[in-house]
This record gives C-alpha cells, structure tokens and sequence, in this order.
C-alpha cells in the first residue's frame, strides 16, 4: 500500500494523495472505520474492545488479531501499517465473489459438508470485507462423486456480506441437493448481484423510517 500511496497534497481534481513517508502519520489517525479491510462488523467489534483509531489498531499484535478476526486479522495487521503487496488491478465492474474447494476424499456426511460451506462462507466475506461490497444472490455450486455439476442459488431481500447469514440460505440449499443421496466431489459458495457499501448506506438510508414518518403514522 505504501508504495501505492504518493505526497500528501491536493491535487486539481480535489483528491488528497499521501506520501509513502506521510502514509504511517495518515494511518494512525484514520478512524478504524475507513480503514481498507474493515467492514461495520468488524469496527463495531473493534470499538467495543476500545479501539478507534489505526494507532490504536497498531497495538494489537499479529497472533490477537489472528485470534480475533481469523484471517482478516492478518489482513488487518498489515493494512493498517501501509503493507499491501497485492499486484494493482484494472478497476473492473466485479459481478461476483466466490471461493470451492474439492475434497481428495468423496464426502457424504451433512455435518462434514456444513463445516466446508461455513468455511468456504468465512473467506468469501472476507473477500467482500476487503472490497467494501455485498451481495443479495447466494449460489451453492455441488459436484457429485461422478462428475456432475449442479448449482442452487437463492436471493435475498437486503444485500448480505456475514458468514452467518449466508449460512442461513445454504442450509436448506444444501437439504435440497442431498435428497440425492450421493457423495460429494467439490463444494462452492458463491454471492452475486453485487452492490458496494455506499449503495448499501443509500439502501439503508431509504429503508429506515424517518422521525417524521413514525410521527405521521
């Protein structure tokens, strides 16, 4: 990150650019919150623990914030220090994220397979953290032990970016696929219909009611 970051003045265009030398000072006043990486959930937790600011971010060492936040806390840890090593992207419209994994041993225990989806859950609201967005289509993608290829996807009514409520949907989508009564080659989880986080607040925004409407009712 910090080589991506360049001397901390105002250009025409009315964007702040930041040194690589000013990067440290930038980051340690940022609230947590506008941290890259750090989602609603993960602020929230933060601040209950105290923590509101990247300085303070920077206390915690690399194993408490892997104890914390898993692999996002080693995310965490190195963001908010100005390390990013990820090659540069072209900026391109994203339609989804997903993570699979195939099994080296056929499955056909539901509980084994629940354990696989929730972790598979976990990296893709990682992914979704890091890009600010999420995500109102969840797809279970199944390949049987023969080859065949069969996915199920269900839509929500507000977007989603947690584990935990994706989790919710793959339950019954993973109940339905197992009436077939056949192992299991290759596991998927995927979240479409993508929509960033100031398109979320405008969702929120327009979802709440007002004073005055609660008022007028």
């Amino acid at each position: 990150m910090l080589s991506k970051l360049a001397s901390a003045h105002h250009k025409p265009d009315g964007l702040t650019v930041i040194t690589p030398e000013a990067a440290p000072a930038f980051l340690d006043t940022l609230p947590v919150a506008k941290i890259f990486g750090v989602g609603d959930v993960t602020a929230a937790r933060l601040k209950d623990l105290g923590i509101t600011t990247g300085k303070a971010l920077k206390q915690l060492s690399l194993e408490r914030l892997q104890e914390l936040f898993g692999k996002r806390g080693t995310v965490l840890y190195h963001f908010v220090r100005g390390e990013d090593d990820r090659p540069v992207e072209p900026e391109r419209e994203r339609k989804s994220v997903g993570k699979e994994t195939t099994f080296e041993r056929d499955l056909a225990d539901r509980q084994e397979m629940l354990v696989v989806l929730e972790h598979l859950a976990e990296q893709v609201e990682s992914r979704l953290v890091e890009l600010e967005m999420a995500g109102k289509t969840i797809t279970l993608k199944l390949r049987w032990h023969d080859f065949q290829l069969v996915t199920r996807s269900l839509s929500v009514a507000s977007p989603i970016q947690d584990a935990q409520t994706m989790m919710r949907s793959l339950h019954p989508l993973l109940d339905h696929l197992l009436m077939e009564h056949k192992p299991v080659r290759l596991l998927g989880v995927t979240l479409s219909h993508l929509v960033s986080s100031q398109e979320l607040h405008k969702l929120e925004h327009l979802e709440t009611p007002s004073l005055w409407d609660l008022a007028s009712e």
